[in-house]
């Protein structure tokens, strides 16, 4: 994969009113056909990643790299900051490809300067929305592509509207990054009408797809969400990734 040619931006964080320059740097050069793949996450992005593992593990000159951590997010960095952790990553491993799927924990307020601002506020977009462009912004100045994977349809009512919103955000701020690329899985693990589906045709067998949280998946639905994800990458950046065990939903 080759890096993406972006143009010199600027990113500025509400936390402290700064720009940050973004000028594109180029990957370490590999040899051809090799590609490095940075996974990250919080536990989705956990089962997306062993999934990814289990499908491209065998793909010759494929790395990846999965470094997730449960229980993280975008919204509290006082516990976990995702963007300082990121530009640590990159500088170690030099991905040419960031993957990246959480959201899970980030329906809670997000404290700026001693003042927090409650889930889906106005205040509270702008701020995640910063923090978004942060992770795009940090890929594009390590010259990686970046493939931010949406969330899933989830079973509890008011939370599935919550990442509804998110999956919004993600998709609006990825829209606007040259180089990154939003992949939406709202339909893959639902029904015709939208709603939260845990079983599914899967071959010739009827398969438990998600756990009892409604959330997250069992470990057949970790290989159906990764063969989509691992489509969505060789759709959008024309690569041969062939699958170990593909697992798709018929019908």
């Amino acid at each position: 994969m080759n890096s993406p040619s972006t143009p010199t931006s600027s990113v500025t964080t509400p936390s402290s009113a700064t720009t940050i320059t973004v000028v594109p740097r180029p990957v370490r050069t590999l040899p051809l056909g090799h590609c490095r793949i940075l996974e990250i996450g919080d536990s989705i992005g956990s089962e997306l990643g062993w999934g990814l593992g289990r499908e491209i593990f065998k793909v010759p000159g494929i790395t990846l790299i999965e470094r997730d951590k449960s229980s993280t997010g975008l919204a509290a960095s006082w516990y976990y900051n995702w963007p300082a952790r990121l530009r640590r990553l990159l500088h170690r491993y030099r991905p040419n490809l960031v993957i990246v799927c959480l959201g899970a924990n980030d329906q809670q307020a997000i404290s700026r300067r001693g003042t927090a601002m409650d889930f889906a506020t106005p205040a509270w977009r702008t701020a995640y929305r910063a923090n978004i462009d942060q992770i795009l912004g940090l890929a594009r100045h390590h010259g990686a592509y970046l493939l931010w994977v949406g969330l899933p349809v989830m079973r509890p009512i008011q939370y599935n509207r919550g990442v509804t919103l998110l999956n919004s955000l993600y998709a609006e701020q990825v829209s606007r990054s040259p180089g990154a690329i939003f992949v939406s899985t709202s339909q893959l693990l639902a029904t015709s009408s939208g709603e939260f589906r845990r079983t599914a045709h899967v071959g010739t067998r009827v398969e438990i797809l998600r756990a009892n949280d409604g959330i997250h998946f069992t470990v057949i639905g970790e290989d159906v969400f990764s063969t989509y994800v691992v489509k969505a990458i060789a759709a959008t950046l024309h690569v041969n990734l062939p699958l170990s065990s593909p697992m798709g939903i018929n019908g």
